[in-house]
């Protein structure tokens, strides 16, 4: 089955239909708006981008990260939505429409993600996978889907159930986005037991993209931008085509940016970030550094034009696979079949060695890991209690105060597995600053 971009560009919302117009202000712009003033967005201030907790406030946070990664997104999107109108008159949208589904995604890509950042997402996942070894006539209250959601927790999920489930319309769409852009955010396409042998390999298979919880929501979205499932039956899909496109622009964002925090941070040596970004950033004629500058001046000038290159390139791979991207038969990334495919890899080599595995990183994301078991230690016996419909200690109450001031009244009938996503929804909505804080004060030692 060959996507259409008719199908593929719709902006019906989730659950709700066909969107209303306004006048002045496309759907997606309301997508936007909507991302943009939420507060799970405005957490992400206070989030882990690669340095936990970093002293330098220069440093990119989640937030920062997440709008600059929009903003390439929309130029990608804007450039590729001309070349697609050129192709396809028949379309019913601008080129600009086609940039905002983009942005949009682009804005909400990281909205899931915990505390402390990858490691987070495996603090949370080893613990429940512990946990359940540990108690299991508690695992066994669980389908093997909905287990999986848990041990292998994931911030993209995390970030759909945010987008879909949590947000305004709760239990009832969420922020009701229009399809395209919740397909265009969906990098993972899969449900968190399908294995990626399972579905042959699958690029969008690599991680899950929803929990259980969430499955109707992804199906209907599937549905209305006619999304081909990986194979008959299975609860997996193919990707929108668009979402090569955010992961292109966040890529793009963290392979460059990051090596200009380590620069600035100390982490890198000049002559390391200009071997890489000099190559790139000298596609342009124009380009020339200015050796009257300071090198961190220099660094910012070599990130910037190669950033604009990058967005010179990408549109010009995306169109040349644009009936393989349709197909759902693409390979790969757009970068890695882009002129700068080495450089990128250079970067994350360096990146890799240098930046990952400083001691002040591993020292604060090992705390990390402790803040995080830390809250889960008595969050889920808490929530449990609720579940199985104890009678529920002092303690207990109190911990249950905290998730949710009606937690044990709004969970009277709820199952063990919705009243444990409500866990993982209080844990990963965290930031870095008040996880440690809230640790801090139930382990005595800050009152």
């Amino acid at each position: 089955m060959v996507m259409s971009w008719e199908t593929l560009l719709t902006d019906e919302r989730l659950i709700k239909g066909k969107t209303t117009v306004e006048a002045g202000r496309s759907p997606f712009q309301i997508d936007i708006d909507r991302i943009s003033f939420s507060s799970p967005f405005r957490r992400l201030a206070n989030k882990t981008q690669v340095h936990p907790l970093a002293d330098d406030d220069h440093t990119h946070n989640r937030l920062t990260h997440s709008i600059e990664v929009s903003l390439v997104g929309r130029s990608l999107g804007t450039v590729i939505g001309e070349k697609i109108l050129e192709k396809h008159p028949e379309l019913d949208l601008s080129r600009d429409e086609i940039g905002y589904i983009i942005q949009a995604a682009c804005l909400a890509h990281d909205i899931g993600n915990p505390p402390y950042g990858h490691a987070g997402e495996s603090a949370i996942g080893e613990w429940f996978a512990k946990y359940f070894t540990a108690n299991p006539d508690i695992a066994q209250q669980l389908t093997d889907a909905q287990k999986t959601d848990l041990t292998l927790f994931e911030g993209n999920a995390q970030g759909f159930r945010i987008l879909t489930h949590l947000e305004m319309y709760k239990t009832g769409g969420g922020m009701r986005l229009t399809n395209a852009v919740l397909a265009t955010f969906s990098k993972y396409t899969c449900a968190s037991h399908i294995k990626k042998e399972e579905a042959a390999g699958y690029i969008g298979a690599k991680k899950f993209g929803f929990n259980q919880a969430e499955l109707p929501f992804f199906t209907e979205v599937a549905e209305k931008t006619g999304l081909p499932r990986i194979k008959e039956g299975m609860d997996a899909w193919k990707r929108h085509p668009f979402a090569y496109l955010v992961e292109a622009a966040d890529d793009i964002c963290y392979r460059i940016i990051d090596l200009e925090d380590g620069f600035q941070l100390g982490d890198l040596e000049f002559e390391e970030v200009k071997e890489i970004l000099y190559p790139i950033a000298a596609n342009n004629p124009y380009f020339k550094l200015n050796e009257d500058q300071t090198h961190l001046e220099q660094v910012g000038h070599m990130r910037a034009m190669a950033i604009g290159e990058c967005t010179k390139e990408i549109p010009q791979v995306f169109m040349k696979f644009e009936d393989d991207l349709l197909a759902g038969t693409f390979e790969g990334d757009l970068i890695g079949n882009s002129i700068f495919a080495n450089a990128f890899e250079a970067a994350g080599q360096l990146c890799k060695e240098k930046l990952f595995k400083t001691e002040s990183k591993a020292t604060r994301e090992l705390g990390g890991y402790a803040v995080i078991e830390s809250l889960l230690n008595k969050a889920v016996p808490a929530a449990i209690a609720v579940a199985h419909g104890d009678k529920i200690s002092h303690y207990n109450q109190q911990v249950c105060t905290l998730i949710a001031s009606n937690f044990i009244e709004r969970n009277k009938d709820a199952s063990l597995y919705e009243i444990l996503l409500q866990v993982t929804d209080f844990i990963s909505g965290m930031t870095d600053r008040y996880a440690f804080s809230l640790h801090k004060k139930l382990s005595g030692t800050d009152i």
